[in-house]
């Protein structure tokens, strides 16, 4: 399942594997600023990547999720991904 932002940037994206579903999301200290090209890597700026197990065993606790576009940070909430995946969506728009 791919998640973007109302402006179509890429957010997040979940994988079924073999271990379970992984939950994979850019993070960066900030967004880019008017005059960035967002496709060229700013020094310590380059995209860093958070993993995670959705349905690890105690997951369930942390429902924050970190994520990053190029319109900012974002925290999605772990349950919300489940419940969209449980409903057979491939692609998620947010807000």
């Amino acid at each position: 399942m791919k998640i973007n932002c109302a402006k179509s940037h890429h957010v997040a994206t979940v994988y079924r594997t073999s271990a379970g579903l992984v939950y994979v999301a850019p993070i960066h200290a900030h967004s880019h600023g008017d005059k960035d090209l967002p496709d060229i890597p700013h020094g310590d700026q380059e995209p860093r990547r958070w993993f995670d197990l959705l349905d690890a065993d105690g997951a369930a606790e942390d429902d924050e999720l970190p994520a990053w576009c190029d319109c900012g940070h974002r925290m999605l909430s772990r349950a919300a991904v489940m419940e969209w995946l449980a409903d057979g969506e491939r692609r998620v728009i947010i807000d």
